[in-house]
Parts: C-alpha cells; structure tokens; sequence
C-alpha cells in the first residue's frame, strides 16, 4: 500500500464517519426536543390541574411572605419593621426577584 493509497483510505473513512456524527447529533438534538416537549407539557398540565390552589406547605407560605416582603418594601422580613433570620436567603430573594418581573400572586 502507498502512502497516497493509505491518504486516501484515512479520507474515505473520515467521509463515511461524518454523517454518522451528524446522524448522531441529530438523534441527540431530537431526544432533547422530546425532552423539553414533555417537561413544557407536563408543566402546562400540571398548571391547568393545579389552578386556583393555594399554598399548602407551611414553607411555601413562609417563603412566600419574605418574597413578598423583600419586593414591597425592601426588608427581609415576615411582617414590615421586624427582619428575621429563619430562613436561608437566596431561594427568598429568587423568588422577589421573579415577582418584581411576574408581578405577586401570579399563581
């Protein structure tokens, strides 16, 4: 075998190869549709079953009052003038921050 016949070979394989990578990312780009297609649902389902439900967890409420709490009035506090410390910050803040965005009570 030559070195041009070992060249070409090597070049031959390499186009066979790249439509299975494609093929490949392609069936991978198709099960992340899918994927997100059946979260999207799933969510959507989920809001419509779930509509008009209040919060049930003590926690929701608790964290919903700080969210509350930290957009009208700027305090890390359950009620306006008296700040806690019971709950972690970061979850109370994330969630202030998509109420300034979606507006409160949204659900």
């Amino acid at each position: 075998m030559t070195s041009a016949t070992a060249l070409s070979t090597k070049s031959e394989l390499k186009a066979i190869d790249l439509p299975k990578e494609q093929s490949c990312a392609r069936h991978e780009a198709l099960w992340l549709c899918l994927v997100l297609t059946a979260g999207i649902l799933l969510r959507l389902v989920l809001l419509w079953r779930f509509d008009g439900v209040g919060l049930e967890v003590w926690d929701e409420g608790d964290y919903d009052k700080l969210a509350v709490n930290i957009v009208q009035h700027g305090e890390y506090a359950f009620d306006p003038g008296h700040p806690v410390s019971l709950r972690p910050p970061l979850y109370p803040a994330l969630v202030a921050a998509v109420y300034s965005v979606a507006g409160i009570h949204n659900f």
